[in-house]
């Protein structure tokens, strides 16, 4: 079979095998049994008809021919075989051509449709469709919810769009000429709002960065007892952002700290009297908050102290309430009302163990509500008066804890246990304060207000004959701004020496002994010289005498 030509109503040949190559030599139909439908892609501004088609579909959309335009006109000839049924002519340009209509739904019937009659099915290019992007500073994403306004070049508005997600813009189609592009947001800030553009065949995509939103609101609450708490600052830090990439927030706070766990500080923003924050204009990146409320010398404890947050390409309402759970009361524990302060020592709270002293004394009661308390301190060596006191928030520092005692320590060295009087004597007589007591055991503990003091050591009543004397005999000492530990006092002792005139050779058993309060001790006289010598030996009156166990000697 040769190949058919059909001689369409619009003068053009279609033949079957250019046309349509699956169905060469498969046709053996005659004229009758085909309908052309054809028409024109219209413009009037010159374009390359030649890369444009046009489909034609069946209602299920499934594509039974296609056909280029001619290159000169943009006339086109589709063959419809069996000259019935329902189709779709559909025009198929490169992206960014807009065309009137798209797609032209069509019945043949073989006898009144359009393509029967002979009458064009037309497609008018009516403009470029414009991409482009609304970005977010530093991003090459954006916001969607972006409204842009594009105008003429007499300033008449031609349209309006929205970005989409990730700021995508596509503008109604737009003939080439000289256009306007204003964006707005109502709450977003806007780096870059306009931007003209100029479309022609060649170019119908905005320049990157021409659109740019310079940050995103970020807000939320704070409360205490579901009341709304005004005046409290939120720290605003980050690790990646930069100071000078936000704007609207109070930067001298930046000032304060240049360095943080948590990064770079950035700016601060206050809460108002309905409890609110806000940061008006942020870059989608990682943050911290960290909220700092004092009123007065008052410092607030509140609930997240820090919290974090990713700000994407969008107004941000922080879901979280910060909550103020008390405030923060001090106090200091010092050795006397002028003294240092008191280290390390045990602060308890209504009985309960709830801090330390720093290295200055200072402690700090967290998450404190207006009441009363019992503050007690305990550290070894050192004697506090338990302190009962109602903490408010106006009145949140408790009054210095001073200790009504520290403890004064000690030995007194001698050859046997002793009982003595230890006596503390105040050197400032205004004080009045004198001690005295009972040394057992040779160790002593004492508590004494701070202060200077003369120490003696007398002898015990029940102790007379046992007269010592001790090295020093007084001591006086200054009990200031820690407890004493190392006091000591030592008995002083004598010694005996003298010698052995024997008759003859002194035997070499020959011994001497010396009696005393406290007991016998024995020596050995030196056979040579007849010498002996006793050491550490009580004062007082002894008796010597000589040991001699043979008794041949007198």
């Amino acid at each position: 079979m040769g190949l058919r030509a059909v001689l369409s109503p619009f003068g053009c040949a279609v033949f079957c095998c250019t046309i349509l190559p699956l169905l060469c030599g498969a046709v053996a139909a005659n004229d009758a049994d085909i309908v052309i439908c054809g028409g024109f892609v219209q413009s009037d501004y010159p374009l390359d008809y030649g890369v444009i088609e046009v489909q034609l579909l069946d209602k299920s959309g499934n594509l039974k021919y296609q056909a280029a335009c001619a290159a000169k006109n943009g006339n086109y000839e589709v063959p419809v075989f069996g000259k019935k049924g329902d189709f779709n002519l559909v025009i198929s340009a490169p992206q960014g051509l807009v065309f009137e209509p798209s797609r032209i739904s069509v019945h043949i019937d073989g006898l009144n449709d359009p393509c029967s009659k002979q009458e064009n099915l037309n497609f008018k290019f009516t403009g470029y469709s414009v991409v482009g992007k609304v970005q977010s500073k530093g991003s090459n994403s954006g916001p969607a919810g972006v409204t842009v306004k594009v105008s003429d070049s007499s300033g008449k508005v031609v349209g309006t769009v929205v970005s989409e997600a990730g700021g995508g813009l596509r503008m109604p189609s737009l003939l080439p000429g000289t256009f306007t592009l204003e964006a707005s947001h109502p709450h977003f800030k806007l780096a870059h709002s306009k931007a003209t553009v100029i479309i022609t065949a060649t170019n119908w995509i905005i320049p990157d960065k021409s659109l740019v939103v310079e940050g995103y609101p970020v807000s939320g609450v704070v409360r205490s007892g579901g009341e709304p708490i005004g005046g409290v600052r939120f720290l605003l830090f980050s690790k990646t952002v930069q100071e000078s990439d936000i704007v609207g927030c109070d930067k001298t706070t930046a000032k304060e700290k240049e360095n943080h766990q948590y990064g770079q500080l950035l700016c601060s923003a206050t809460s108002d009297l309905k409890g609110v924050f806000l940061f008006p204009s942020l870059i989608p990146a990682a943050y911290t908050l960290m909220p700092v409320y004092s009123g007065g010398k008052t410092k607030y404890d509140i609930e997240p102290s820090n919290l974090d947050f990713t700000l994407e390409h969008d107004a941000l309402t922080i879901d979280k309430t910060f909550e103020i759970k008390g405030f923060s009361a001090s106090g200091s524990v010092l050795t006397s009302a002028k003294g240092s302060g008191v280290a390390s020592a045990d602060v308890l709270v209504n009985g309960t163990l709830v801090t330390k002293t720093d290295k200055q004394g200072r402690f700090q009661l967290d998450k404190t509500i207006p009441h009363w308390y019992k503050i007690e301190i305990r550290k070894d060596h050192y004697d506090f008066p338990t302190v009962y006191t109602k903490i408010t928030p106006a009145e949140s520092t408790v009054a210095p804890i001073v200790a009504r005692s520290m403890s004064v320590c000690g030995e007194i060295r001698t050859l046997r246990p002793v009982n003595r009087i230890l006596s503390f004597d105040a050197v400032d007589t205004k004080t009045e304060i004198s001690r005295d007591t009972v040394i057992r055991d040779n160790r002593f503990c004492v508590f004494l207000e701070a202060g200077e003091y003369k120490v003696s050591i007398f002898d015990a009543p029940q102790d007379k004959q046992q007269r010592l004397l001790f090295s020093p005999a007084e001591k006086v000492i200054k009990l200031l701004d820690f407890p004493i530990t190392d006091l000591l006092f030592t008995q002083v002792l004598g010694s005996v020496s003298g010698s052995v005139k024997c008759i003859g050779v002194c035997p070499k058993e020959l011994r001497v002994s010396l009696l005393t309060q406290a007991g016998e001790q024995f020596t050995d006289v030196d056979a040579a010289t007849g010498a002996f010598k006793f050491t550490g030996v009580d004062l007082g009156t002894h008796t010597v005498k000589i040991v001699e166990p043979s008794k041949r000697h007198c």
